[in-house]
C-alpha cells in the first residue's frame, strides 16, 4: 500500500476521534483558568498581605461542612485565586468548598465537578472509569503516527512548506490541500511530542510503568482517617515541618487520609525542571504532626522522572504560560487538520462522482460514506461522552 492510500485511509478511518481529542486535549490545557471563569466562588480579591495559612483555609471549609471528612485541599497559584477543599460526605458524594486565601471566609460550595475534571475525563477516558476505553484511547497514537511518517513520506521536502503560502486564487481543492499541508508541517513537532507521550502512556497501562513511591503506613489512632482535635493549627504545624525539610517547597495540594493509618501528604513545586507542580512531596503523621518522609523531585529516580517528564511535555506545563500557548495553538491545529482533511475527502469524491456521471450527494455525505466505519464510531463515542459528562454537570 502507498504512503498516500495510507496516509489518507488512516486519517479518514479516525478523523473524527482525532478532531474530539484534539479539541478535548487543547481545552483541558487552560482547564483552571476556565474554571475560574464558570465558578464564581473561585474568584476572590487579590490582597495587599498576601494568601494566608493553609490552615485558616482548612478550617473555615471544614466549619462550613462538619459532618463530612476532608480529602483534598488545593491552593492556585494564581493570585485571584480561592482556596479547595474537597470533602466526602458520610453518604460518600463529595463536595467542594471554596475559601478566600486573604480573608480565611467561605466563597461558595458545590458539587465536585469542574470543567477541568469534564475535559479530563472526556480526553483521556470518554467520561467513563474504564480501564479499556483509556488504553484504546492512548492506542490512538499508533494509527497517528502511522499517518504522519506517511505524510512524511509522501510530503518528502515538508521543510520547504513552512513559509509556503497556500493557492487562494486555485481551485477549493488546491487551497484546502495547501491549508493541510502548512498546518501540518508547523504542528510536526506537537505531533511527535504527543505521539511519544501517548505511546508511553500505553506502556504504562498494559504494565511497563515505574513503580510508584509508597507512602508510609502510620498506626491507626482511632476508627476515625483524622484523629480528634486535628485542626487548622495541626495543618499548618506539618506545612512548617514539610517546608524546613523541602527547601524552596511551593505547596499546591495537600491530601488527608482516606482511612485509619494513612499520612497526610503535603505536595508542591521545589522548581526542579520537567516535574508535575506537586512531584515533590512530605508525609505526616496526623496525630503527632511528625514527619515521616519526604520525596524531593530532583531526588527521584530515572523511570520516573520520565514518568514526570512524559506528563508535563504531554499537558503542555513545562515551562509555563509559554508552552501552554503552544500547546493550545497546535492542539487547534491538530483538529484543523482532521477538519481540513475531511474537506479534501469530501472534495475528492464529489469530484470522481460527476466525472462517473453518478448522482452526487452533499460534500459531508461524500465523507462520511468514504471515510468508513470508523467514524461512525467516533461519532457514537464523542456523543455518548458528551451526553454522560452532561449528567455530571
Amino acid at each position: 500500500m502507498s504512503a498516500r492510500r495510507i496516509h489518507s485511509f488512516l486519517g479518514l478511518f479516525f478523523s473524527v476521534a482525532l478532531v474530539f481529542l484534539a479539541l478535548t486535549g487543547s481545552l483541558s490545557v487552560f482547564a483552571d483558568e476556565l474554571d475560574w471563569l464558570t465558578t464564581p466562588a473561585m474568584r476572590v480579591e487579590a490582597g495587599n498581605a498576601g494568601k494566608g495559612p493553609l490552615g485558616r483555609s482548612f478550617d473555615a471549609a471544614t466549619a462550613a461542612m462538619p459532618e463530612a471528612r476532608p480529602d483534598v485541599l488545593i491552593r492556585f497559584p494564581g493570585a485571584r485565586y480561592a482556596d479547595r477543599l474537597r470533602l466526602v460526605k458520610p453518604d460518600r458524594s463529595a463536595v467542594f468548598v471554596w475559601v478566600d486565601p486573604y480573608s480565611g471566609s467561605v466563597t461558595g460550595t458545590g458539587a465536585a465537578v469542574t470543567v477541568r475534571q469534564v475535559l479530563r475525563e472526556l480526553h483521556r477516558s470518554l467520561s467513563t472509569e474504564r480501564t479499556i476505553v483509556m488504553i484504546a484511547i492512548s492506542a490512538m497514537s499508533l494509527p497517528l503516527a502511522a499517518t504522519v511518517i506517511a505524510g512524511v513520506l509522501l510530503y518528502r521536502r515538508f521543510w520547504s512548506g513552512f513559509f509556503r503560502w497556500p493557492r487562494f486564487s486555485g481551485s477549493r481543492r488546491a487551497m484546502l490541500s495547501d491549508l493541510h499541508r502548512l498546518t501540518a508541517v508547523w504542528s510536526l513537532p506537537f505531533l511527535i511530542i504527543t505521539i511519544a507521550t501517548s505511546a508511553v502512556f500505553l506502556s504504562e497501562m498494559v504494565g511497563f510503568g515505574p513503580p510508584m513511591t509508597m507512602a508510609p503506613e502510620v498506626e491507626a489512632q482511632g476508627p476515625a482517617a483524622l484523629p480528634d482535635g486535628f485542626d487548622g493549627k495541626s495543618l499548618d504545624r506539618i506545612v512548617e515541618r514539610t517546608s524546613s525539610a523541602l527547601p524552596g517547597l511551593i505547596i499546591s495540594e495537600v491530601t488527608f487520609p482516606a482511612a485509619p493509618g494513612k499520612p497526610v501528604a503535603v505536595r508542591g513545586a521545589d522548581g526542579t525542571a520537567l516535574v508535575r507542580p506537586t512531584a515533590s512531596v512530605g508525609y505526616s503523621e496526623a496525630g503527632s504532626m511528625s514527619l515521616l518522609m519526604t520525596h524531593p523531585a530532583a531526588a527521584l529516580g530515572g523511570r520516573m522522572r520520565l514518568f514526570e517528564a512524559v506528563r508535563v511535555l504531554h499537558y503542555g506545563t513545562a515551562l509555563g504560560l509559554p508552552t501552554r500557548l503552544l500547546w493550545l495553538a497546535f492542539g487547534l491545529g491538530l483538529a484543523a487538520l482532521g477538519i481540513l482533511g475531511a474537506m479534501i475527502c469530501s472534495e475528492r469524491l464529489t469530484k470522481e462522482f460527476k466525472v462517473r456521471g453518478r448522482a452526487a450527494r452533499s460534500g459531508w455525505g461524500h465523507y462520511l460514506t468514504g471515510s468508513g466505519i470508523g467514524n461512525w464510531i467516533g461519532l457514537a463515542a464523542a456523543v455518548l461522552a458528551l451526553v454522560l459528562a452532561a449528567g455530571k454537570l
